[in-house]
This record gives C-alpha cells, sequence and structure tokens, in this order.
C-alpha cells in the first residue's frame, strides 16, 4: 500500500534578511513529520498583502523589519483574528520583546540562535 502524501503546510516568513529566509527555508527543508511550503515577504508591507490574500498555516515574523517591527504587524493580524499562528522569530531574543509579542497575540516567541530544524518544525506544529 503506497503512503499518503500530504499537502504542504503553507508558511510565510516576514523577514527583511534574505540570509536569514535562506537558513530558515533550509531548516524546513528537512522537515520530517509533514512537508512544509514556506513563502517570504521581506518586509511588513508584503508581508500585509501576502497575509490579507493568502491563507496561511502559520506566520513567522522577525522583530526588527525597517521602519516596522513585527510585533506591530502580529497584533495588526491578530486583532483582525487571522486563523494562523503568529511565531515571532527575531534574530535576538529579550524577555521584554517575548512578553510583548505574546501581549500582541503571538503563540510563541522562538529566537533564530535557539532554532534548529527539529525546534522550528515542532514549533509550527
Amino acid at each position: 500500500m503506497a503512503a499518503t502524501q500530504l499537502p504542504a503546510w503553507r508558511v510565510i516568513l516576514v523577514d527583511d534578511d534574505r540570509e536569514d529566509y535562506l537558513l530558515t527555508r533550509s531548516m524546513l527543508s528537512n522537515a520530517q513529520g509533514h512537508p512544509i511550503a514556506l513563502e517570504w515577504a521581506q518586509d511588513c508591507g508584503a508581508g500585509r498583502k501576502m497575509l490579507s490574500t493568502n491563507r496561511y498555516d502559520a506566520v513567522l515574523v522577525d522583530y526588527e523589519l525597517g521602519r516596522e517591527n513585527g510585533i506591530q504587524l502580529i497584533r495588526e493580524f491578530t486583532a483582525q483574528a487571522y486563523p494562523a499562528p503568529f511565531i515571532l522569530y527575531p534574530s535576538r531574543g529579550s524577555y521584554a520583546v517575548d512578553i510583548e509579542a505574546i501581549q500582541a497575540g503571538a503563540t510563541l516567541c522562538l529566537p533564530k540562535t535557539e532554532a534548529t530544524p527539529l525546534l522550528l518544525e515542532r514549533s509550527l506544529r
């Protein structure tokens, strides 16, 4: 009996750093439990547009996004009852940013420095 191919989870990364996108894509390409299709928005404006026109299964958001920060984006879309969980995915973590992200509606704060392929996949599950 052939294994049934699961549909890929659609995940968006809102991050202004291409290297971070490539690293995240590489980590998620090794997902063992469920295939993950990662899309990339290079700034808050692109992220807003993509979130407004697409349904994602999860949203990864960097903290520092030029003139805006990822918490503003999380706050905006959770206020609109966007159906996917938001994970703040900052380059550096701090207790204050973690608390602010959770208060804004983030499900989790996972600093990139702590992310491994397994932990990132587990966080998305």
